[in-house]
């Protein structure tokens, strides 16, 4: 590990080990080796233990995380102050808890990190005690390829925003009261879930976005006229094309909201 951690000389990582050190430094910027792969099939096979993320800003330039099993929190952004989580692809993820917690009041910002092969528990996939900014940067959106047994993708209370982002999701909830607000921007959603929404909320909204093959059981926002605009049957997305920022732009699925 080289660097200081500072913004002009971040931590600069290219193992697990030198990572979960350098996240659980409270205010350090911190950025992977690009285009690095870890295998937790080798580094935790017995499962992956909770880190603790306290830096500022956590930059992980393509960095795949991948064959990852938690069987209780594996992120848990316990800073008193906002943090920035990029630029990740986590793949193949077993969770019997939820892959980001979130527990301060601070707003954390979540952007260009794609999940998929996601099979979560009867837990919740995303737990906020803060607000919550899911956004694209100028390489690729966030994306979700999800299978949620019993669960949600995402709950807690707070606000939500999920700008630019793919939901491809296989049963359990998109969210759930007693979120205080959930927006939904240039937003891709297909497959098939127990409910947009468990709580209809003024708040809530959604515009811009493209829906296909969404079959909810609840409370479906996506079917309420008065909180939609713009819902059109869309083009199936593979996960290679979630990552393409050009095709997605082809189809008319906007890449790179502000930052």
């Amino acid at each position: 590990m080289t660097g200081t951690g500072t913004q002009a000389d971040p931590y600069i990582v290219d193992t697990w080990e030198d990572f979960v050190t350098a996240v659980e430094t409270a205010g350090a910027y911190v950025e992977v080796t690009p285009d690095t792969e870890w295998d937790f099939n080798a580094i935790a096979p017995e499962g992956a233990p909770t880190v603790a993320v306290l830096a500022a800003h956590v930059d992980g330039h393509g960095c795949t995380l991948k064959n990852v099993r938690a069987e209780n929190i594996f992120l848990d952004f316990c800073a008193g102050n906002a943090t920035t989580f990029e630029n990740f692809s986590i793949i193949d993820f077993l969770a019997n808890s939820v892959i980001f917690f979130f527990e301060s009041s601070q707003t954390f910002t979540i952007r260009g990190t794609v999940l998929t092969g996601v099979q979560a528990g009867s837990g919740t996939l995303y737990r906020s005690t803060g607000n919550i900014v899911f956004q694209a940067n100028s390489n690729s959106g966030c994306g979700f390829r999800v299978n949620c047994r019993g669960g949600d993708l995402f709950s807690g209370s707070y606000s939500y925003s999920f700008t630019d982002t793919f939901f491809g999701l296989s049963g359990g909830n998109v969210g759930t009261a007693p979120a205080s607000c959930v927006q939904l921007i240039n937003c891709y959603i297909e497959g098939e879930c127990g409910t947009v929404f468990t709580q209809s909320s003024s708040r809530n909204t959604i515009v811009n976005c493209t829906a296909q093959r969404v079959h909810a059981v609840g409370t479906n926002m996506l079917a309420n006229s008065d909180k939609c605009s713009n819902i059109t049957n869309g083009t199936a997305v593979t996960d290679e094309q979630m990552r393409d920022a050009a095709y997605l732009s082809s189809i008319g699925f906007p890449i790179g909201g502000s930052s």
